[in-house]
Parts: C-alpha cells; structure tokens; sequence
C-alpha cells in the first residue's frame, strides 16, 4: 500500500489516489494471492518498485540515480522475471527521451543499465526453464492467452481478441465483475488521453509494459491471460481512477457521478471479500483427500493420478510416499479425450485403483474429472470416494474385460 500511494502520487492526480488505494485493498485476487506463498504478489511489488524508481530516475536523471536504478532491476529480476516488461518500457521510454534531448552521457548510462538487466535477466530466465519439466505442456495451457497473428479474413476475429482481451484484463486478473470491468475500461480510455496532455511521460511508463507484455504474447513468449498479468493491475488501478476522477471532474453533478463510478466499482468486490473473510475460500484441497487415501489404501493398490493434481500430488507426497504397488501419473490430453480413456482402459483387472484429482480442467465442453469418471462407472465399480474443493480421490474396482 505505501508503493502503490507513492507511485500514485507521482503518476496521477492527488484526488485519484485514494481510489486506486481503496480498490486495491478489496479486490478478491490481490487478497487471496497475498495470503499464498506465490510469485504474484511479489511480481506486484516490484512492478511499484521499478515504476517510482523510473519516475525518480526522470525527476533527476544523473548517474547515481540511473545507476542505483540499474543495480536495483538487476536484482528484481531474479524475484519476478514480469519485471523485465516493467523495466523494459522504463528504459526504452527514458532512453527515448535522452535521445530526443541530445542527452548522450544519460543515454549511455542508460544502455549500460539496460545491458546490466539483460544479463541478470538471461540466467534466471534459464534456471526457470529447467523447472518446467514439460514445455509445450506450458504452452498448450496458456495457448488461448497469446495474442492472435494473421490477416485477411482473420482481422476481425483478431480485432474481437484485443477489444475482449482489454476489458477482460479488469476480470482477470483484476476481479471486477462485467459491468464494472466495463467502466474500468472506459475510465481507462479516458484516462490515457488525458494524461496524454498533462503527463505524457508518466503515461508511456505506465502503459509501456503493457505494450511489451502484448509483443511478448503475440510471440508466443508470455501469455496475456489470468494471474500472469497480476504485476500489471497497480497499473491498471492507477489509470482507473485517474479516468474516474477526470470523468466527474467534467459534470455538473460531479459528486453524484463519483459516487455512483465508485459504488459501481467497489461495492461488489467489498461484499464479496467481506464474505470470504468470514468464510474463507478453499482451492485445491488435495492434503485432506490424502489423508483419507492414507487410511484406507492396502499394499499393492494402484494410483491413478490426473495430470493436473500432480504436482501437488508430488508435493505432499515427497517425503511420505503412498505404500502403493504402481503411481500412474496420467497424460495431459485435452484434444484427444480417448487418450484418457485408452489409460483407464490399460488398468482393468485390477481389485483397488485410486483415482486422485485435482486442478481439473474444465474449458474445453466438459469437466474431464466428470468424464473421467463417467468412463470409470462403465468399466468398473466404484469402492470409495472423498471430495474436497477441486480435489477428490475415487477407489474402483476394475474388472478384466
């Protein structure tokens, strides 16, 4: 909160802070994702970070404070590679505007730190691709994130992308609902062309990252969907207010319309964050479905384990591995749902398999959880079962064709 109101204060008009402040402490995704041990909340920090140290760096541009800057994204980099989008537009946008001055000593203290980004940036973005063990995996989940090519009779489709992908970002990550993600749109607008006017060079900080965000997605290098884009919604916030003020500011009935945006805008979140203080929300419970697997499966039972509860699966049983006779990990294969059951199929004749679930996904026309079982009814009989949130473990008995 301290970043995001200093950074506020630097970027848009006094009045407009305390509403991208307040939005900012209600919305569902930056509460929930501050409560779990997740990159996310971090990404939003340094995306703050980086932001007030870029409008130090324009306020006095020498080489200490360039240097400082230099040294600090360095080091950002390897606690969010995000970041790299947000110091990116910072440089190209201040590097821009020592060029437009003839200023040569900041452009080269400039390029020096941006070459000091890119070799921070390179071996952590290395080490992070060693981690995913399947890539193309990766890739197929976050397939309908990347911004669409192609031309001819694919513009208007490809158009539809970019206008539904811009008021969706006030979805998702950002947590408003249709209506009010469409004022935050509009605000938006309004908001980049005033500032555009009166603040130009803060404007281009600010959306700067966007637009690499979206050249990275349209390369198939970064989604631009869902919680990857956290980092961005202080951004977002920023220039939601700041369109709330301006749009007011220009009625007759100023203090009834500004009342009304921000009742649109933070009413539902505030209830709905209210309640999950109360009743907090659960996701993904795959600990107690183990528990209840740990005390009821016998020596030579077979594991089944869905694709997306496997990590998690791996996680909490890392240490205290299941006594069973074999552990499946099942295959991804959304295009291909026969793919599944081809793997169910391979499992009959056996007395005891546990099927563990998990992060099941369920875009594609059907809960494959739901189908998966479905298929498991046809062939075999079910023994058990224990359901949490987005989390369930089902013993059948599969009977030799």
């Amino acid at each position: 909160m301290p970043l995001l109101y200093a950074v506020g204060r630097a970027y848009i008009s006094a009045p407009a802070v305390p509403l991208a402040l307040g939005l900012f402490a209600i919305l569902e995704p930056l509460v929930r994702y501050a409560t779990e041990m997740k990159q996310y909340s971090g990404d939003i920090a340094c995306t703050l970070i980086v932001l007030y140290g870029a409008h130090l760096v324009q306020q006095r541009p020498n080489w200490l404070r360039i240097g400082l800057f230099g040294l600090a994204g360095a080091v950002i980099l390897w606690f969010s590679q995000p970041a790299v989008f947000v110091l990116g537009g910072a440089g190209i946008v201040l590097g821009v505007m020592a060029l437009r001055e003839r200023d040569w000593r900041r452009v080269i203290a400039l390029a020096l730190a941006g070459a000091l980004w890119l070799a921070s940036f390179i071996p952590s973005y290395q080490l992070s691709l060693r981690t995913i063990a399947d890539y193309g995996y990766f890739a197929t989940s976050w397939e309908s994130g990347f911004a669409p090519a192609g031309s001819g009779d694919q513009a208007f489709e490809n158009l539809r992308w970019y206008v539904m992908t811009f008021f969706g970002i006030f979805k998702s990550p950002t947590g408003l609902e249709d209506y009010a993600a469409g004022v935050a749109g509009i605000a938006v607008l309004v908001a980049g062309a005033v500032l555009a006017r009166t603040r130009r060079l803060h404007l281009l900080l600010l959306i700067a990252p966007i637009g690499l965000t979206l050249i990275a997605s349209f390369l198939k290098l970064y989604p631009f969907q869902a919680r990857v884009l956290l980092f961005l919604v202080p951004i977002l916030l920023l220039l939601t207010a700041e369109g709330v003020e301006q749009l007011s500011n220009h009625t007759p009935w100023r203090r009834v319309l500004w009342l009304g945006l921000v009742l649109v805008l933070a009413l539902e979140p505030t209830i709905l964050t209210a309640q999950q203080l109360l009743v907090p929300r659960r996701h993904q419970e795959l600990r107690p479905v183990l528990a209840h697997v740990r005390e009821r499966i016998e020596a030579g039972d077979t594991v089944y384990v869905y694709y997306g509860a496997y990590n998690a699966f791996r996680y909490y049983t890392h240490n205290d591995p299941l006594p069973a006779g074999e552990i499946i990990h099942g295959s991804e294969s959304r295009a291909d749902w026969n793919v599944y059951f081809q793997e169910l199929d391979a499992l009959r004749g056996r007395e005891r398999v546990w099927v563990i679930f998990a992060n099941r996904y369920s875009d594609a026309g059907a809960d494959e959880r739901e189908l998966l079982l479905f298929h498991l009814n046809q062939i075999g009989r079910q023994l058990d079962e224990q359901r949490a949130a987005n989390a369930s473990a089902h013993l059948y008995m599969l009977p030799a064709p």
